[in-house]
């Protein structure tokens, strides 16, 4: 499986998976029992590769923006630059991707397609079913399926091998007509303020000046609207691109209400 790990580096390159830098979000671990999960109780932990271990088939759900993608884009790009032989292959399925075709090759035809030839598929093949504790997917977007082609996929991955390691990762919604096998389920929280702050940092060198980070965290949160907003990566990047790149930012975001306005405000002014 080394053509796996020589390939992926290429991708890195282009910048199809390379993330802008760590995310460090927060989410609420939830046992997976009958009801609905938004009643299930929770803890807080960290969002990080480690709730991948020792887990089977772990659920990760978040709103549009939340960081699902960026999440599993990281653990691949970590794994790119740490190349370490004893790490385990993290292999990210986009099942919004053209090459992903629930009702024609599905999983394998993905794999085959997205990084391999046509002419290898016995390699993968033989990888995925004799190597289950040398590899996980991160199997994303699994609420764009219907009910029958995520029933397909399942019994897909259980034929490969029941013991097959795999993340899923989806919107709230992707779990009420079917719920994926899995014991525990991570519902992401976003970013708290030291990771706002991170984020902030990172994202805008050009803020670092601690005052105008500091000044643009307190309007963060003294703002009824983008004090919630901020949880999402996907927001706070829009308010600290306006914070750049408009002038009088602090005025033109006063009036933002929702996502929708904040999302129309950044089209406007940074696209």
């Amino acid at each position: 499986f080394y053509v796996a790990k020589s390939r992926n580096p290429k991708l890195v390159q282009k910048g199809e998976y390379r993330p802008s830098g760590y995310l460090p979000l927060y989410c609420w671990r939830k046992p997976i029992r009958e009801n609905s999960y938004k009643e299930r109780q929770h803890q807080e932990v960290m969002l990080s590769e480690g709730i991948l271990f020792n887990r089977e088939k772990p659920i990760i759900v978040g709103e549009a923006g939340m960081g699902k993608t960026r999440f599993a884009q990281q653990l691949c790009f970590n794994w790119a630059e740490q190349a370490s032989s004893e790490a385990r292959v993290p292999i990210y399925v986009d099942l919004k991707h053209e090459h992903y075709k629930p009702e024609g090759p599905g999983l394998i035809g993905f794999l085959l397609t997205r990084y391999f030839g046509s002419k290898m598929d016995w390699m993968v093949m033989d990888f995925l079913e004799s190597y289950t504790d040398q590899y996980y997917l991160l199997l994303d977007g699994f609420d764009n399926l219907l009910p029958s082609e995520k029933q397909k996929l399942t019994d897909e991955l259980n034929a490969i091998s029941p013991k097959m390691n795999y993340a899923t990762l989806c919107r709230p919604y992707g779990l009420n007509d079917f719920e994926p096998p899995g014991k525990v389920l991570f519902e992401i929280a976003g970013l708290n303020l030291s990771g706002q702050e991170h984020f902030i940092r990172q994202s805008m060198p050009e803020l670092s000046d601690s005052i105008k980070v500091s000044s643009l965290m307190t309007f963060i949160h003294g703002h009824p609207a983008l004090s919630v907003l901020s949880r999402s990566p996907l927001y706070l990047d829009y308010v600290v691109k306006l914070a750049g790149v408009a002038e009088n930012s602090f005025g033109l975001l006063e009036g933002i209400k929702s996502g929708m306005e904040l999302q129309n405000t950044y089209s406007q002014f940074c696209t």
